[in-house]
């Protein structure tokens, strides 16, 4: 699964 959040420079993406 990937997970997007934030928004800008403050953006993280998390694979799981």
């Amino acid at each position: 699964m990937i997970h997007i959040s934030g928004s800008g420079a403050d953006e993280h993406i998390e694979l799981s």
